[in-house]
Protein backbone atom coordinates (compact mmCIF):
# COMPACT_ATOMS: atom_id res chain seq x y z
CA UNK A 1 0.00 0.00 0.00
CA UNK A 2 1.39 3.54 -0.98
CA UNK A 3 0.91 6.37 1.23
CA UNK A 4 -1.65 7.88 -1.46
CA UNK A 5 -4.34 5.00 -1.22
CA UNK A 6 -5.77 6.21 2.21
CA UNK A 7 -6.23 9.20 0.60
CA UNK A 8 -7.85 8.31 -2.46
CA UNK A 9 -10.09 6.12 -0.77
CA UNK A 10 -11.26 8.97 1.94
CA UNK A 11 -11.44 11.47 -1.27
CA UNK A 12 -14.17 8.49 -2.72
CA UNK A 13 -16.31 8.36 0.39
CA UNK A 14 -16.39 12.22 0.84
CA UNK A 15 -17.64 11.75 -2.75
CA UNK A 16 -20.33 9.55 -1.96
CA UNK A 17 -21.47 11.44 1.13
CA UNK A 18 -21.79 14.90 -1.15
CA UNK A 19 -23.65 12.62 -3.79
CA UNK A 20 -25.90 11.12 -0.99
CA UNK A 21 -26.08 14.39 0.63
CA UNK A 22 -27.41 15.54 -2.97
CA UNK A 23 -29.66 12.84 -3.69
CA UNK A 24 -31.66 13.47 -0.09
CA UNK A 25 -31.86 17.33 0.20
CA UNK A 26 -32.14 18.34 -3.40
CA UNK A 27 -34.42 15.67 -4.71
CA UNK A 28 -37.69 17.18 -2.92
CA UNK A 29 -36.59 20.30 -4.06
CA UNK A 30 -36.09 18.97 -7.74
CA UNK A 31 -39.38 17.32 -7.41
CA UNK A 32 -41.03 20.36 -6.32
CA UNK A 33 -39.49 22.38 -9.09
CA UNK A 34 -40.60 20.03 -11.67
CA UNK A 35 -43.71 19.81 -10.56
CA UNK A 36 -43.94 23.83 -10.98
CA UNK A 37 -42.39 22.97 -14.90
CA UNK A 38 -45.09 20.70 -15.58
CA UNK A 39 -47.59 23.07 -14.65
CA UNK A 40 -46.09 26.01 -17.26
CA UNK A 41 -47.51 24.48 -20.39
CA UNK A 42 -49.70 25.07 -22.72
CA UNK A 43 -51.62 23.96 -25.52
CA UNK A 44 -53.71 25.39 -28.40
CA UNK A 45 -56.11 23.91 -30.50
CA UNK A 46 -57.76 25.73 -33.51
CA UNK A 47 -59.65 25.03 -36.57
CA UNK A 48 -61.72 27.29 -39.17
CA UNK A 49 -61.60 28.30 -42.67
CA UNK A 50 -58.59 29.87 -44.19
CA UNK A 51 -59.50 32.70 -47.38
CA UNK A 52 -57.06 33.37 -50.15
CA UNK A 53 -57.22 36.06 -52.51
CA UNK A 54 -56.40 34.66 -55.93
CA UNK A 55 -58.89 35.24 -59.03
CA UNK A 56 -61.34 35.01 -56.77
CA UNK A 57 -61.68 34.29 -53.22
CA UNK A 58 -60.68 30.81 -52.37
CA UNK A 59 -61.68 29.12 -48.61
CA UNK A 60 -60.16 26.29 -47.38
CA UNK A 61 -60.61 24.17 -44.32
CA UNK A 62 -57.27 24.72 -41.50
CA UNK A 63 -56.93 22.91 -38.45
CA UNK A 64 -53.78 23.40 -36.06
CA UNK A 65 -52.14 22.80 -32.74
CA UNK A 66 -49.32 23.90 -30.79
CA UNK A 67 -47.57 23.41 -27.47
CA UNK A 68 -45.47 26.05 -25.43
CA UNK A 69 -42.94 24.85 -23.04
CA UNK A 70 -41.93 28.12 -20.46
CA UNK A 71 -38.29 28.75 -19.73
CA UNK A 72 -39.46 32.02 -17.77
CA UNK A 73 -42.90 32.76 -16.35
CA UNK A 74 -43.78 35.21 -19.51
CA UNK A 75 -41.58 33.48 -22.35
CA UNK A 76 -42.27 30.07 -24.05
CA UNK A 77 -41.04 28.34 -27.11
CA UNK A 78 -42.57 25.27 -28.98
CA UNK A 79 -43.46 23.78 -32.16
CA UNK A 80 -46.84 24.36 -34.12
CA UNK A 81 -48.37 22.24 -36.69
CA UNK A 82 -51.12 23.79 -38.98
CA UNK A 83 -52.92 21.54 -42.02
CA UNK A 84 -55.03 23.03 -44.55
CA UNK A 85 -56.52 20.97 -46.68
CA UNK A 86 -57.73 22.76 -50.38
CA UNK A 87 -60.24 21.21 -53.25
CA UNK A 88 -57.58 19.28 -54.79
CA UNK A 89 -54.71 19.73 -52.48
CA UNK A 90 -53.31 20.34 -49.24
CA UNK A 91 -50.64 22.47 -46.89
CA UNK A 92 -49.10 21.21 -43.78
CA UNK A 93 -46.67 24.10 -41.65
CA UNK A 94 -44.72 23.29 -39.21
CA UNK A 95 -42.82 26.16 -37.42
CA UNK A 96 -41.10 26.81 -33.96
CA UNK A 97 -42.66 29.28 -32.17
CA UNK A 98 -41.12 32.78 -29.49
CA UNK A 99 -43.96 33.53 -27.32
CA UNK A 100 -44.58 36.23 -25.09
CA UNK A 101 -47.21 36.86 -22.47
CA UNK A 102 -48.51 40.14 -21.83
CA UNK A 103 -49.75 39.25 -18.59
CA UNK A 104 -47.87 37.73 -15.91
CA UNK A 105 -48.49 35.34 -13.00
CA UNK A 106 -49.70 37.24 -10.12
CA UNK A 107 -49.50 36.24 -6.27
CA UNK A 108 -47.88 32.73 -7.71
CA UNK A 109 -51.40 31.73 -9.97
CA UNK A 110 -51.12 32.07 -13.62
CA UNK A 111 -54.12 34.39 -15.09
CA UNK A 112 -57.39 32.59 -16.55
CA UNK A 113 -56.91 34.22 -19.63
CA UNK A 114 -53.57 35.38 -21.02
CA UNK A 115 -52.90 37.70 -24.63
CA UNK A 116 -49.72 36.92 -25.76
CA UNK A 117 -47.74 37.52 -28.85
CA UNK A 118 -46.12 34.70 -31.42
CA UNK A 119 -43.04 34.92 -33.35
CA UNK A 120 -43.00 32.02 -35.62
CA UNK A 121 -39.91 30.42 -37.39
CA UNK A 122 -40.78 27.81 -40.46
CA UNK A 123 -39.26 24.63 -40.10
CA UNK A 124 -38.37 23.00 -43.89
CA UNK A 125 -38.92 24.09 -47.24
Amino acid sequence: MSDDEPMRTGSRMGGRAAALAVVLLGGPAAGTALAQQAQRLAVDVAGGRVFFADNAVVGENMVAGAARFYVSPRLAIGPEVVGISGYSHSHVILTGNLAFDLRGPSNGRVPRTVPFLVAGFRVGS
